[in-house]
């Protein structure tokens, strides 16, 4: 699937074939799945075409309703990470205001649009599906949701002392590749350091201190976990590169 030469019109080709082509009056290109692509005037609209066909087939709004501060001025409503599926959901994490308050997840039916539940997250971090289950993990603790029904089943912020929280604080924990062998896999972008914590009980497993590779290496992330490996970028200047590391 590409875009056309104008901005203003999607295409999708097979075997060198033009398969379908859709004119929009709009350069924003908002994601899509195996079943369907998604664009809009901003990133807060979502109508969805058949990825097959091109068919339109419903839209979905949260520029309006969703609008928040990005720090000086009044952003429309967007998301905030991917769209993820979940069965016959798209799980859509909203974006809301920059330091803190209430960031809602909402799930759609993927057939109609329709909201299915929504829910206010009380955190930034992007959701992860693990073990049937919908995780947000945070420094604080780790909360989940059944994915299905958005029906909280475990909020451990309150188990940790102050004096644990404190030390937790601006470790980053997010993307579908931050949980692996029941460990969640956080950093801190500008300290390069790598946690590892246990799932169940939120010990502290290990503790990685990366070297920079240059004078100019000013931060490290995003961060990938496959195959017992971490994968994570290291910043210098403009480009970067990849340490990988076993655990």
């Amino acid at each position: 699937i590409v875009y056309g030469t104008d901005s203003s019109r999607l295409q999708r080709s097979y075997k060198d074939k033009i398969v379908w082509t859709y004119e929009y009056p709009t350069s924003n290109l908002n994601g899509w799945t195996e079943d369907h692509i998604f664009f809009g005037p901003t990133l807060g609209v979502f109508n969805a075409l058949d990825i097959v066909t091109g068919e339109f087939i419903w839209t979905w709004d949260i520029s309006e309703r969703h609008k928040f501060k990005n720090f000086r001025e009044i952003a429309p409503g967007r998301l905030r990470g991917q769209i993820t599926p979940y069965d016959d959901l798209y799980l859509m994490p909203v974006d809301g205001p920059p330091f803190g308050g209430a960031y809602p997840l909402y799930a759609l039916d993927q057939k109609t649009g329709e909201e299915v539940w929504s829910l206010n997250r009380h955190t930034s971090m992007i959701p992860v599906k693990y073990n049937g289950r919908l995780v947000l993990p945070t420094f604080q603790g780790i909360i989940e949701y059944d994915p299905l029904t958005g029906q909280l089943l475990r909020d451990d912020r309150g188990r940790l002392t102050d004096e644990e929280s404190n030390k937790r604080k601006g470790l980053i924990c997010r993307g579908r590749g931050c949980m692996s062998d029941d460990r969640l896999f956080f950093y801190r972008s500008k300290d390069f350091e790598i946690v590892i914590v246990d799932y169940h009980t939120l010990e502290i497993l290990d503790t990685y201190n990366l070297e920079k590779s240059s004078p100019e290496s000013w931060q490290i992330g995003p961060m990938q976990v496959s195959g017992g490996k971490i994968y994570i970028r290291e910043w210098i200047g403009q480009s970067g590169t990849i340490h990988v590391l076993e655990y």
